[in-house]
């Protein structure tokens, strides 16, 4: 999931500090990597949570996600705009990213089944 995170928001939304097209190889595919493959995006995190048992990993992926969200409102408050899509995009991005170090750290481990009496 972080590797495809990673691949849309430089191929199809560009680097950040770039401007115009934003450096995008591929900016024609913006309409296929907006609001709804933000939403498959987390939607997968989830299952992939829900999945492995990861006690605390749905959490961190929400909590981040709202973190970044926020951001961006603060931001357009500010008076910078980005694309609806690439915040989207970018902010599910994020949510795999601290999943993924979640995992590798070892900071999300597998709930113990509840022991029945």
């Amino acid at each position: 999931m972080v590797l495809l995170a990673v691949a849309v928001q430089v191929l199809v939304w560009g680097a950040p500090k770039t401007h115009g097209s934003g450096g995008a190889a591929l900016p024609q595919l913006r309409h296929l990597f907006g609001i709804g493959y933000a939403l498959i995006l987390l939607a997968a995190e989830m299952a992939f949570c829900a999945s492995q048992r990861l006690a605390g990993g749905a959490a961190w992926v929400l909590v981040t996600c709202a973190c970044v969200d926020a951001a961006f409102w603060l931001a357009h408050l500010g008076g910078l705009h980005f694309p609806t899509g690439a915040a989207a995009a970018l902010t599910a991005g994020a949510g795999s990213v601290v999943l993924a170090a979640g995992v590798l750290v070892g900071r999300f481990q597998p709930a113990q089944p509840r022991r029945r009496r």
